[in-house]
C-alpha cells in the first residue's frame, strides 16, 4: 500500500488513490464485546452489552433523527455527565439504563449498560 499513514487499512479511490498524495484516513471502529455467541434472550431479560469505540465522533444530534424515525425500543446517546450512573433513553419509551460498575460513557472507553 502506497498511502500515507494513518490510512485505516484502506486505499482511497480516484486520481490520487494508493499514492503518497492520498488523503489520510484515521482508523475508526465500533466493536461489540458482549454478548458473544448465539445466545437467546427473553423479553424483559436484563442483558449486559459492552463495546468499545475508536475514532468515532459526530456533532450533537448527528443522525439521531434517522435513528428515531425507525421507532427504536430504546436509544441511548451515552452523553451523561460525569458521576451519573443512569443512561437516558432518548426513544421516549422510558427504558432508562444503568451503567455497570458505577461508570459513565466516555469517548473511546468500554462500557456495560
Amino acid at each position: 500500500m502506497n498511502e500515507p499513514t494513518p490510512n485505516g487499512g484502506r486505499v482511497n479511490q480516484g486520481f490520487d488513490g494508493n499514492t503518497e498524495a492520498a488523503t489520510v484516513n484515521p482508523i475508526r471502529f465500533l466493536q461489540g464485546l458482549t454478548p458473544t455467541g448465539q445466545g437467546k434472550f427473553q423479553v424483559s431479560q436484563s442483558v449486559p452489552v459492552t463495546w468499545r469505540s475508536v475514532g468515532i465522533y459526530g456533532p450533537a444530534g448527528y443522525y439521531s433523527s434517522e435513528i428515531l424515525a425507525d421507532n427504536p425500543v430504546a436509544y441511548y446517546r451515552l452523553g451523561e455527565a460525569d458521576g451519573l450512573t443512569a443512561a437516558a433513553d432518548a426513544s421516549g419509551h422510558g427504558f432508562t439504563g444503568s451503567y455497570v460498575g458505577g461508570g459513565h460513557a466516555r469517548p473511546g472507553g468500554s462500557y456495560a449498560l
